[in-house]
Order: structure tokens, then sequence, then C-alpha cells
């Protein structure tokens, strides 16, 4: 057998080819590894700003149950710059597999470096009157409130809107003008002129009646915490303005308007529920903070406890008048004692006009007499019906001229009813949500400063944030291509947009 002869150049052909195989390969394996360097940019971006988020204020959080990244990092100094800083350190962290010791041999394909971190936008918890505290706390709410009952909530908001119609058709300012009441005097004085010199012989007002009218206009003129908190202390605890953040001059605003989440009636009930969870009222230990009549703060928005206390008070008195008063239209027997000692009073004198406007003041008096005695109830801890019947009422028309000592001796009221806090969730449940959800953060940042965090501004308090990171991502396997056939392998830029939100 002959000797068989190969040639060598079919080899000589491939080993030609091979640098440009190698070469594709080299290049393929860099455009996955790049494709590879943008994906873990992206998840590196989320973990740092994660990682930054997860550096809320926790003693926050255990009070309130609303988290809050401080701005100010406990020093009363908001920098963005710092929080920058703080986000590259968590980038470096993740980004590189060498940055502990303990892996520091390792191979690490992925090239990624980020030489430029900026915040672009960031939402405040004090922003447009506190919406992002009001969202939190609703999504808190709806979370924890499973046991409280759409319905149960529904009741409250349906016995407030009651309160405020009777409230409003009793209408008892325009229901006792001053000129009708000064009439009604002078028309008491002359009757009693005539009484004294007997020129009226035929009808006069028995001797033992007493017109209670001048008795009222007396009380109307005490102090309402003398009537109705006598004895009782009241604190006369004040902030200034530059300690609430609603009312800071030159407080920090954010730059980004983050979409809301909650709102509407159901959450705006649950908002209002939240206050009541996480904040006292008179009569109660305070749970944080200076001011110690935080719901009526809430209510009325004044810097002192005690003028709190009143405005409170008197908004509590008016809508008790309307109620009262519409009970007394109602009740047969109530409305025929008030018309029968109008009649006494006046009737003699041949006026029905006179004769009816006194069964009107009458009746307002009266049902004014009835509300001091509710609050005076109220206040020393008792509960009262929202909606009296004629068997609930406490003071007697006869009895109305002595009402001071009446309501000195104070009442039982029911077993069943409304207490304070009830008509307070009442209260809240009239006034507009959104001066409460400014008026809440007020008081969780004075509560903070109370426990201890001095520099703690709400103004500070981050909610949400996003930020932009620019990336460069060095080659590793495209160096052999650049070393074979010397084409350029520079750096790949990318830039990614990443964020955080509490809700």
């Amino acid at each position: 057998m002959g000797k068989r002869k190969a040639g060598g150049v079919i080899t000589v052909f491939f080993s030609l080819l091979s640098p440009l195989f190698l070469g594709l390969l080299f290049l393929m394996t860099e455009s996955v590894r790049l494709q590879g360097d943008r994906a873990r940019a992206v998840q590196i971006t989320d973990m740092a700003s994660f990682s930054l988020f997860g550096e809320y204020e926790r003693a926050f959080l255990d009070q309130f149950d609303v988290f809050a990244l401080d701005g100010g990092a406990g020093c009363g100094d908001f920098s963005l710059g710092r929080m920058e800083d703080t986000l590259k350190k968590y980038i470096t962290a993740n980004a590189s597999v060498n940055s502990s010791g303990i892996r520091s041999l390792c191979f690490d394909p992925w090239q990624v470096h980020s030489p430029d971190v900026s915040i672009t936008h960031y939402a405040l918890l004090s922003d447009h009157d506190g919406e992002p505290f009001y969202q939190q706390a609703v999504a808190f709410m709806h979370q924890t409130a499973a046991a409280r009952s759409l319905s149960v909530l529904l009741s409250h908001y349906r016995n407030a809107k009651k309160a405020e119609a009777d409230r409003d058709a009793a209408d008892l300012k325009d229901q006792q003008p001053e000129e009708q009441i000064r009439e009604l005097e002078k028309s008491t004085d002359d009757a009693q002129e005539l009484f004294v010199s007997g020129e009226n012989e035929t009808f006069f007002p028995a001797p033992s009646v007493k017109n209670p009218i001048p008795a009222i206009k007396r009380l109307r003129r005490k102090k309402l915490t003398d009537i109705v908190c006598p004895g009782m202390k009241i604190s006369a605890e004040k902030v200034g303005p530059f300690d609430l953040c609603s009312k800071r001059w030159g407080k920090r605003s954010g730059n980004w308007n983050m979409k809301k989440v909650c709102g509407g009636l159901v959450d705006d009930l649950l908002y209002r529920e939240y206050l009541l969870d996480h904040f006292s009222c008179f009569g109660e230990n305070a749970k944080s903070g200076r001011l110690q009549y935080q719901l009526e703060y809430i209510i009325a928005g004044k810097t002192g406890d005690k003028d709190n206390l009143v405005r409170t008070l008197k908004e509590l008195l008016a809508l008790r008048e309307g109620c009262n008063y519409l009970c007394l239209l109602r009740s047969t027997g109530l409305s025929s004692q008030a018309e029968g000692l109008a009649f006494l009073l006046t009737g003699w004198l041949g006026i029905p006009e006179l004769t009816a406007l006194t069964k009107h003041v009458l009746m307002i008096s009266w049902s004014y007499a009835e509300s001091l005695m509710d609050v005076r109830i109220l206040m020393g801890g008792g509960k009262i019906p929202l909606v009296k019947k004629e068997e609930n009422w406490m003071i007697g028309l006869d009895s109305l001229s002595e009402i001071n000592e009446i309501l000195e001796k104070g009442g039982a009221g029911t077993e069943e009813g409304l207490a304070y806090r009830d008509f307070l969730r009442i209260l809240l449940n009239l006034h507009p949500v959104r001066a409460q959800k400014k008026r809440g953060l007020d008081l969780a940042e004075l509560a903070m400063r109370a426990e201890g965090f001095s520099q703690f501004r709400a103004d500070f308090c981050i909610a949400g944030m996003k930020d932009k990171i620019r990336w460069t991502f060095r080659p590793v396997f495209g160096r052999v291509t650049s070393a074979f056939f010397g084409l350029g392998s520079g750096d790949g830029h990318m830039v990614t947009e990443g964020g955080y939100t509490y809700y």
C-alpha cells in the first residue's frame, strides 16, 4: 500500500480563521456581559434606593406607624448631598464582588462603576398640607383596621351629619336677634310697671311666676370653662408658631408631587380614626408631645391648650343646642310648658306676637341651659344621648331661674350614650380633612421632640425620592478583540433612574 499524503493548506486556512472566530466569540461574550452589566446596574440602583430608605426613623414608626427618612440625619440640617453620598456608598458596596476581604480573590466579570449619583426629585411628609402623612396613615388603617366594620364608620359619619343638620336647622343665631330680645325685655319691664301700679286688674302674671330669661342672659356672660369644668385643672401649655410645622415660616418643600393612592369618604373616616387612636384629649394623659389637648388642637388649630379647649367646647355647645332645641320642638309636653310660661309672662298684655316671641326665647334659653348641663356631664366623664327624648331631659322649666345652682351640682348622665371622645369624633367628621392632615403632623413632630429628638422636623422627613445614576462599564472580554485586531473597546455608559416611596 502506498503512503497517503495530506496537504497542509486546509490546516493553515483554519489557522488563519481561528483568530477571527476567537474574536467573534469574545465579541459575543462581551455583548452578553454588557447586557448583564446593564441588568446589574438597574438591580443595584433599586437595592441602593431600598437600602437608603431602610434608614427610616424607627421611633417615628413605633409611635405613629408612619415611615419617614430624616433628611436632616438628626442634626437639623437638611442635606441632599449627604443622602447622595450615602446612596453612592450603597451602590459601591453592591457593585463590586471584591468589596469584602473574604472574596477579594474572586474574578469580577461585572465591571460596573458609578461615579455620578444625583437625587432629582423628593417628597416630604409636610408637602401639600401633610398629604404624604395622610396617605401613609390611611394605608396603615387599611392594613390593621379589619375589625372596624365599614358600617360602623359610616354610622359615625351619619351621626355627625345628623347632628350638623340639627344644628343648622335650629340656626340659633338667627332665632335670637338682639333687637327681639331688647323688645322682649322692654315689654317685660312695661308689664311689671303695669302690675305694680295696678293699672291692669284683669290680666297679670301670677306672683310665683319667675322670668328665667335674665338668669340665662347673665349665664351667657360667664366663662364657659367655669361653668362646665368647675374645679378641674386646665392646662396652660402653649407652643410657638415655629414649633408647629404647619405654621413655620420658611419651611422646606419637596419638588415631587407624588401620586395620591388614598382619598374619598371612607379613607377620610379612617384617617380620623387614626387621629383618635394616636392622640389624646381633655381628661386623658397626653400620650406624647407638649400640647395636652391634642384632639382639641386638631379641631381648633390654636397654639395653646386652653384656647383649643374653649373653641372645642363652644362648638360642642352649639351642637348640643341645636339637638336640644329640636327636641323641644318635637316634644309636645315640653313645648306646651314653654307656651304656658310665655302666656303667664306676657299673655295678659294682649299681644299674641309678643307671647310667641317669648315662647321662642324661652325655648332657646331652655335648650341652652340643658346643653350646658350636657357638656358639664361630658367633661366630668359621663355620657349623654346624641338625640334626646322627653324622658332624657334633665332641667325643668320651672327651675330655670336657679340654673347656676343646678349646674354647680352637675348631673349623672346616662349609662348608654356618647362620651366626650365620641363627640370629638363627631366634630372631627364635621371639619375638613385638609386641616386635619397638617395638624396631625404638627402633633407628631411635637411628640418626637418631646421624646428627645430635639432636631426632628417634619418638613425634613422624606416620604419618596427619585434618583439618577450614571454608570460606566469597563470592557473585559472586549480587550482581547482590541489586542488582536486593534479595534477600539472603550468604556460604555448608561443612565438609570430609580427611586423609592413609602406608599
